[in-house]
């Protein structure tokens, strides 16, 4: 009689591998959450930014409002004395979510954002080229500094929040960056305030109608490198294959002069560029480059630049691929990109998001594409099913290199709007909600469903199952935000979503 025999080494570790694996099951199968209402006025679009900093001793929301009617309805409605925009913040107490702050906002009242100070976060807004900041105190707008830009006017029905501010030395201030008609305007930040701007970088260009009635101003993209590795982020523009570099010194400022980066890709497009397909259409014979963005892939300390290739031939043959140049220095400490990339991400069919996210937790940036495949048999499937296959692709470096081939894919289908010509994009977001230092994939499967695919060591990166969460959710990737409200090292999820024609906000906090 032959019997099977193990090691009882061998066992222990299958056993122990084993209780292991239920016991994570049960934990994962045991994701709850508690959802928290914000009460906003439903008649109004909102933009949302968390309001809190590591050493926030409460949770708070900022929620800028804007009402969601044109000026001929505000007449008929009779709203002509109600403000275009009103800020609010909401302080969160054991009761729930209460409105802490009002204030509305002047017609003149063209930008807001939030600043990093030696005070904490503050709501800060650009009016009549003065940049000024909420004193919660008095409840009052004082100003910060002066400064003219390329905003100025009333825009009814629209959001006013911009970008402004980014730390460009890193000393944990945010510093103020904004395009004026003269170039960039620049200040950084010390302890004390801003110092005195400077203003670097190409003028902005203009468009204008026929009639010469309407007119709008465009400024170059201001990228963020460090050209001579001095371990300071300088600003570069890019232009005809070439970058032209301001660097920043150690006296606070930024050098006047500029500095010429080549980087030797001359059939690369430069500044904002529309591609067509179809009938009749060149696309530098369905071949179009374009600068996609420029960071540290790689987590070397040298700036990488991702270039987008666009290959369209007609309709039905769009693919699209990533080409990555990785930074490195040269002899005489420059930076330089070598003249063949080091990786190339290929997709196919039509792109809806890029994105750049240290999902894995090890200081290099993985790729997560969104896209849908426009062939023919593609369109004839949604003409029957009246849905689209929407393919999620995560690509994780590894050796400075990308795989050819996704280390994750996930697939999903997502609904078309006929009526509307409308397709239903899901949502894709890294968060950690199971509160264990590993980030998890969130995929948005329609209106009420979450898939939740917890995260894990390794190059599949998170487990192959989803945890199926069923949730009110929004119709678009911007409706979330993903913030650690509470400092508990578990995310939260902030939802803004449309339903019976109202916004409606809310706050989910996951919990085992």
């Amino acid at each position: 009689m032959n019997l099977s025999y193990m090691k009882p080494t061998a066992m222990r570790i299958r056993l122990i591998s084993t209780l292991i694996g239920i016991a994570l099951s049960i934990n994962l199968s045991a994701l709850t959450y508690d959802i928290e209402t914000i009460e906003i006025r439903p008649e109004h679009n909102i933009d949302v930014i968390p309001f809190i900093t590591e050493n926030s001793a409460s949770e708070e929301i900022l929620i800028i409002e804007t009402p969601d009617v044109d000026q001929l309805k505000k007449q008929i409605r009779g709203l002509n004395n109600e403000p275009i925009r009103r800020v609010k913040i909401f302080r969160y107490s054991p009761s729930g979510w209460r409105l802490h702050l009002s204030k509305d906002l002047e017609d003149s009242m063209d930008l807001i954002d939030t600043v990093r100070t030696p005070k904490g976060i503050e709501l800060v807004g650009y009016q009549n080229s003065q940049l000024l900041y909420l004193n919660k105190t008095t409840r009052n707008f004082e100003k910060l500094l002066e400064s003219p830009s390329v905003f100025s006017g009333v825009s009814w029905g629209s959001s006013p929040l911009v970008n402004m501010f980014v730390d460009l030395n890193n000393d944990g201030l945010d510093d103020f960056l904004i395009p004026s008609f003269e170039g960039w305007q620049i200040a950084l930040q010390t302890n004390v305030g801003f110092r005195p701007l400077q203003t670097l970088g190409p003028l902005p260009s203009m468009t204008f109608s026929e009639s010469a009635l309407y007119t709008a101003y465009r400024a170059e993209e201001a990228f963020l490198l460090d050209e001579n590795t001095d371990g300071l982020k300088d600003i570069a523009f890019w232009k005809d294959g070439s970058f032209s570099v301001y660097r920043q010194n150690n006296q606070g400022g930024f050098s006047p002069l500029k500095n010429i980066l080549d980087v030797n890709l001359k059939d690369m497009l430069s500044g904002y560029s529309q591609i067509s397909v179809g009938e009749n259409v060149d696309n530098n014979k369905g071949k179009t480059r374009l600068l996609d963005d420029v960071l540290d892939l790689n987590n070397d300390g040298y700036s990488d630049l991702i270039v987008k290739r666009i290959k369209a031939e007609g309709i039905f043959g769009w693919e699209s691929e990533y080409e990555i140049y990785l930074g490195r220095p040269t002899a005489d400490n420059r930076l330089e990109f070598l003249g063949v990339p080091s990786s190339v991400v290929r997709t196919d069919g039509f792109q809806f998001n890029n994105e750049h996210l240290d999902l894995s937790g090890d200081g290099n940036q993985e790729f997560v594409i969104t896209s849908v495949d426009i062939s023919i048999g593609a369109v004839i499937r949604v003409l029957i099913s009246r849905s689209v296959s929407v393919d999620i692709s995560i690509y994780r470096m590894a050796n400075g290199h990308f795989p050819d081939k996704p280390n994750v894919k996930k697939n999903i289908s997502a609904r078309f709007d006929f009526g509307s010509g409308e397709l239903f994009v899901p949502a894709v977001l890294g968060a950690d909600i199971t509160g264990d230092g590993q980030k998890d994939l969130l995929v948005q499967k329609g209106d009420n469903t979450l898939l939740v695919y917890p995260g894990q060591r390794g190059l599949t990166m998170f487990a192959p199952k989803p945890i199926k969460l069923k949730l009110k959710l929004p119709k678009s990737q911007t409706g979330f935000i993903v913030s650690d409200l509470n400092n508990d090292g578990r995310d939260e999820l902030i939802l803004k979503r449309k339903e019976d024609g109202e916004i409606k906000l809310s706050v989910v906090r996951f919990k085992n």
